[in-house]
């Protein structure tokens, strides 16, 4: 039986992220999705985390991957559940924030 995945690529073109599904090493399929410019409220965060991210003009999951763990906690009423939440729901599509300077 062949184990189907779905991984996260780089366009080499636009630089910009496409989430694929790969069986046995090959594409199966592309569903043609910018990822970073899909909506975060598609990452299945709880409304609370949403709403507060929405709220402080992260609205885009390229919005979220250019914050740091600080800048999420320094957002009123985020706290570590919430970012704990945002960095599971990046790490199941292989992203991550952006690092400490």
């Amino acid at each position: 039986m062949a184990i189907e995945k779905i991984e996260v690529w780089s366009c080499p073109g636009c630089r910009e992220l496409f989430r694929i599904r790969v069986r046995s090493g090959r594409v199966i399929s592309h569903q043609g999705l910018h990822i970073k410019n899909r909506g975060i409220e598609e990452l299945g965060l709880s409304v609370r985390a949403c709403n507060l991210l929405i709220e402080a003009e992260i609205m885009i999951l390229s919005d979220l991957l250019n914050q740091t763990k600080e800048n999420l906690l320094a957002i009123w009423g985020f706290g570590s559940v919430a970012l704990q939440e945002v960095i599971d729901a990046l790490e199941l599509i292989g992203l991550s924030l952006a690092e400490s300077e």
